[in-house]
């Protein structure tokens, strides 16, 4: 399922699951999704189960670090977890600063990634582990806080969650939904994960919307469909897509949007938007979202799964066509570079073996003159030798007051942090 946040993607998927609003966070308490979750149907559960997946160290240099500094230009295109918890991400650049967007991405990534590594540093080395009903908010939002009160960020280190339950209807067959942090947020990893996830997991895509007063199919979501176009490649989306219109009521944040629903269902024809099916829908009503929505798009599925799936083939027979002539290219051109190097050249022999011969005879003249003169005292490199001494016991490079470590110490937050810095500096004085 696809949308911006607070759009009733999440309120469908309740529906749809069963689940309650904080294994599914939807916004109405404050909480809101972190980390993608499949959410698996199992009939005869009697309570959800998961299983939680976490990046490990290489996974969270590559996937989450690097896309921020190298997009943020932020020197670094590839950073270690430990450089990165040793020392925070330099200042944006002159030509950044200026764009309220790449300001609020390297929020995300010193207040959100870095100020926090402390506490979710030590998950990026943990194996999958399976949990309770009652943990999964644990690591699946954003704003689950401790009995003191701090803020819990796991979801920080979570690739993702796993979660098993049995839906209202059970005889719906083994599917699975996809919940994704809402668009709109600035975090650079969810978009870079979002193409990814479209092209090798989802069959089918729900894009979930609820009209606003004044609601018009604008830029926002023409770009959101073109994200979600550009990662099925040739594939046409409109095969493989609803568009879900959230119809809300009186008493409901927004009042009636009955209208709106309708207005913006006439206008998606003149849009570049094409999909298979829109509805209005109550993302809210459980038998609405069965009836209106899981339903019709069961038996869309139904009926026209055998030409999807040749659509699906004929695509990436095509992306397989072009990756072929793609290395015909290439091969033609090594045959070509390496065919003046054959049998039939010989100059290439003769001079390496004129070259061999004279580095053979040279490294072995070079060997007996060392062994001649190592037992010889080279009176220079013992005095730097003896220098470098002193000045090392004249400029430790060890803090001299607890003033001093007290201080780094409320920088970072942590002793163990404040340690760790202290050390790296002085190995490097060293």
């Amino acid at each position: 399922m696809l949308g911006y946040a607070r759009q009733g993607k999440s309120r469908l998927l309740q529906s749809l699951t069963g689940l309650n609003n904080r294994i599914i966070p939807d916004g109405s308490e404050g909480y809101c999704t972190g980390t993608l979750s499949k959410i698996i149907h199992q009939p005869g559960l009697s309570q959800a189960v998961a299983k939680v997946h976490f990046y490990s160290s290489n996974e969270f240099s590559k996937q989450v670090l690097a896309p921020y500094y190298e997009t943020l230009g932020l020197g670094k295109k590839s950073i270690t977890v430990e450089e990165f918890a040793r020392t925070p991400p330099p200042s944006l650049p002159l030509d950044k600063k200026n764009s309220e967007f790449d300001k609020a991405r390297y929020g995300h990534l010193r207040k959100d990634y870095y100020s926090n590594i402390s506490k979710y540093r030590h998950l990026l080395t943990s194996p999958s582990m399976e949990i309770a009903e009652q943990d999964i908010p644990l690591y699946v939002t954003q704003d689950s806080v401790d009995q003191s009160g701090n803020k819990i960020v796991n979801y920080l280190a979570v690739k993702e969650v796993e979660i098993s339950c049995s839906f209202p209807h059970e005889d719906i067959g083994q599917i699975s939904l996809l919940d994704l942090p809402g668009l709109g947020d600035t975090n650079l990893i969810e978009a870079e994960r979002l193409i990814k996830i479209l092209s090798e997991e989802a069959d089918f895509i729900l894009f979930v919307r609820r009209p606003e007063a004044n609601a018009v199919w604008g830029e926002a979501y023409l770009k959101l469909y073109q994200i979600a176009r550009d990662a099925l490649g040739d594939f046409p989306l409109a095969k493989c897509s609803f568009m879900i219109l959230n119809r809300t009521k009186h008493g409901a944040e927004g009042g009636d949007n009955g209208y709106r629903c309708q207005k913006l269902q006439s206008e998606l024809k003149e849009t570049p938007i094409r999909v298979a099916q829109s509805i209005i829908a109550d993302c809210s009503n459980s038998q609405e979202a069965f009836t209106q929505v899981l339903e019709p798009i069961l038996d869309y599925l139904a009926a026209n799964v055998q030409s999807i799936e040749k659509e699906y083939g004929r695509s990436y027979q095509k992306q397989l066509d072009v990756l072929y002539q793609n290395i015909s290219i290439e091969l033609d051109k090594a045959s070509g570079a390496l065919a003046r190097y054959g049998d039939g050249d010989l100059l290439f022999e003769q001079l390496f073996a004129q070259f061999w011969r004279k580095l053979t005879n040279d490294l072995e003249n070079l060997l007996a003159e060392l062994k001649e003169n190592r037992d010889n005292l080279d009176r220079e490199f013992a005095q730097q030798v003896e220098n470098a001494i002193q000045r090392c016991r004249t400029n430790t490079g060890i803090p001299s007051t607890c003033e001093e470590i007290a201080q780094r110490r409320h920088f970072f937050g942590s002793y163990n942090t404040a340690y760790n810095e202290f050390l790296h500096e002085i190995r490097t004085t060293f």
